[in-house]
């Protein structure tokens, strides 16, 4: 399983429990603008 694959059913699979439940992402500043525009994005 490709990552890209893994991390939404791991979203999926850990929501399941009937309870609210988030998720955090950190990136740090000297990183990418791209990397940022990919979690930033609201549509994916």
């Amino acid at each position: 399983m490709e990552f890209e694959d893994f991390v939404p059913d791991f979203g999926h699979w850990y929501g399941t429990s009937g309870r609210l439940t988030a998720c955090f992402v950190g990136i740090r500043a000297d990183e990418s603008i791209n990397r940022y525009r990919t979690i930033a994005n609201r549509k994916k």
